[in-house]
């Protein structure tokens, strides 16, 4: 069983891949394995933005917390290795409770996009 209590205080740091296909671009969280795809690279990030919150929110109200986590195959790692520094997303994801709620019921997760890190060249 989950530790709501200690859920609700967790802070999520996870990767996204932001990749330009042929006629679209792609959104891949790495930890989560979730893909999807936009028509710009804003619209895949929003898009992923959401399906992670709804893959969190889904997991945690039907007590499938741990099996939340399942990453990426190993070459789609490599890619987020290799890749331009720019095209890497972090999010941050909060666990939201309704105060007073005594973390019975739960009201949701938000995904958030970290500010990009100033390049130190």
């Amino acid at each position: 069983m989950v530790d709501i209590q200690r859920l609700k205080q967790k802070l999520f740091h996870l990767d996204v891949l932001i990749e330009k296909q042929e006629d679209c671009y792609t959104a891949h969280c790495l930890q989560l394995d979730l893909i999807t795809d936009g028509r710009t690279k804003a619209e895949a990030e929003a898009m992923i933005v959401d399906a992670i919150s709804e893959q969190i929110t889904f997991a945690i109200e039907h007590n499938l917390i741990d099996y939340l986590f399942q990453p990426a195959a190993p070459e789609e790692w490599r890619k987020l290795l290799y890749s331009n520094h720019f095209s890497n997303l972090h999010f941050l994801i909060f666990v939201h409770f309704p105060t007073g709620s005594g973390c019975r019921r739960f009201s949701g997760a938000h995904a958030a996009r970290l500010p990009a890190k100033a390049s130190t060249s």
